[in-house]
């Protein structure tokens, strides 16, 4: 029997990686936020953002009464996304709104208060905070 082995491969995101220019980081995050709304008509049941949030309430009965702390929000990712989907749902449902915490090792701050300032239900921690630490 012979076993097929597949190259080894790094996942990382260039974003954060030191020698990366912020205007390539701020490419990478409008790249990732269009994946995330991504819908393609007869293949999927509506974007990635869509499919997050039903998991959500299909998952998490009292959804309102939670917040989601993105630990590894970066510059926000699909985050902003996923708070406008599912509290635009939840209000339809007349349901109260979901916070949204973002943090990050690297916390891109410029960039999260762009966002805060533009969501009213996402916050970010400035200082920075290790995931692999929380507890």
């Amino acid at each position: 029997m012979q076993l097929f082995s597949w190259p080894r491969s790094h996942l990382l995101e260039i974003g954060d990686r030191i020698w990366c220019p912020p205007w390539l980081h701020r490419h990478e995050q409008l790249l990732l936020t269009q994946l995330w709304n991504l819908r393609t008509p007869g293949w999927s049941r509506g974007s990635l953002a869509t499919q997050a949030c039903a998991g959500f309430k299909e998952h998490l009965k009292d959804i309102s009464s939670y917040t989601v702390l993105d630990i590894c929000a970066g510059a926000g990712r699909p985050t902003p996304v996923l708070e406008s989907e599912l509290n635009k749902e939840l209000g339809s449902e007349g349901k109260g709104p979901v916070p949204f915490v973002l943090t990050d090792l690297y916390p891109h701050i410029e960039e999260c208060e762009r966002i805060s300032k533009k969501q009213q239900n996402i916050i970010y921690i400035e200082s920075p905070v290790d995931a692999r630490a929380v507890s």
